[in-house]
């Protein structure tokens, strides 16, 4: 009965169309990732009306810790943005991989410690905001058991970059949602954003169920005010992949069109539970069952609503040009 409840809700509540998904008073922001810059490009194309702002993802370190493109051809992506949709303000990441080392953060560690270091790559961020209406600083992995003074360098780095950065750049600092491990107030009182990753309630190794649940979002919002940061810095970004969990083992991440693609491919009817209202199914392959969450235009707009009455209002999806089109 109430899998069937949901089931007509989600018929009524999708026949209000595209482009009433989201609360009134609600901004979007969007990243497009020089992986898949066709996909992303074309989707702010068509949907630049919704957005205030697009991150562009991004910058990483070599070995030698000098910051390149992640593709050579990214300014030229940034460029053709510009052109494109000259309108909407234009963010570069720059992310803690170095070289084909994920989320390096003993190198960023390492880095910040050092105060020639930390200097003269405050210098080259300096350089690469020129031609961009703001910096995002995405460096994770930071942990609870991180030396103090690691945190203090890293806060201590935010500060000195953006008293650095040209007049009117903005600059952004993405955080993971714990606050224990980052000084999200000290950070805010610097940054002009925090960018919260609310994701994920459940993960590859985790076991089936949705990525971003209602719980995480309160969550965020009780974090928030415990450290007394101001609401109006924070956007929380929202993921719109999913994972395809198999009976045994961890899952494999899936993007909204690949979970779809499959769920049509087997005959199975999405289902509905939960406030979220995130889509699920189940399908059999080679004797084995397998579990899908993902996220869709529904399940995003309820998570948008969910953050408006939580008092959040700037939202960013994770990432432009695989998410559903009709969101």
């Amino acid at each position: 009965m109430k899998t069937a409840v949901w089931a007509g809700l989600a018929a009524v509540l999708l026949t209000a169309g595209a482009e009433g998904w989201a609360a009134e008073g609600t901004t979007l922001h969007g990243w497009i990732v020089e992986w898949d810059a066709p996909a992303g490009l074309e989707t702010l194309r068509a949907h630049s009306h919704r957005y205030d702002g697009v991150s562009i993802f991004g910058y990483q370190f070599d070995g030698r810790g000098n910051l390149v493109p992640a593709n050579p051809e990214l300014p030229a992506l940034a460029r053709e943005i510009r052109q494109q949709v000259p309108q909407t303000p234009l963010t570069l990441t720059v992310v803690n991989d170095v070289g084909n080392r994920y989320k390096d953060n003993q190198f960023i560690r390492r880095l910040l410690a050092s105060t020639a270091a930390r200097r003269r790559h405050i210098e080259q961020l300096v350089g690469l905001s020129r031609e961009y209406d703001g910096l995002e600083i995405d460096y994770e992995n930071y942990r609870k058991d991180s030396n103090p003074r690691d945190l203090q360098n890293f806060s201590d780095f935010i500060a000195e970059l953006k008293e650095r950065l040209p007049a009117g750049k903005k600059l952004v600092v993405d955080v993971e949602t714990d606050p224990q491990v980052l000084d999200w107030k000290a950070i805010s009182g610097a940054a002009d954003n925090l960018n919260v990753m609310a994701y994920y309630s459940h993960w590859a190794g985790s076991g089936p169920g949705a990525l971003c649940e209602f719980s995480l979002l309160e969550k965020i919002a009780r974090d928030i005010n415990r450290q007394g940061v101001s609401p109006s810095k924070i956007l929380v970004i929202l993921p719109t992949h999913g994972f395809d969990w198999p009976q045994e083992g961890p899952g494999k991440q899936l993007e909204h069109e690949e979970a779809e693609a499959l769920r049509r491919r087997e005959g199975s009817p999405p289902v509905r539970r939960d406030a979220e209202m995130n889509p699920y199914f189940t399908y059999t392959s080679e004797g084995k069952s397998h579990t899908v969450f993902y996220e869709d235009a529904l399940s995003l707009k309820r998570k948008a609503d969910k953050l408006r009455e939580l008092g959040l209002t700037r939202i960013g999806l994770w990432r432009l040009g695989k998410g559903p089109a009709d969101f």
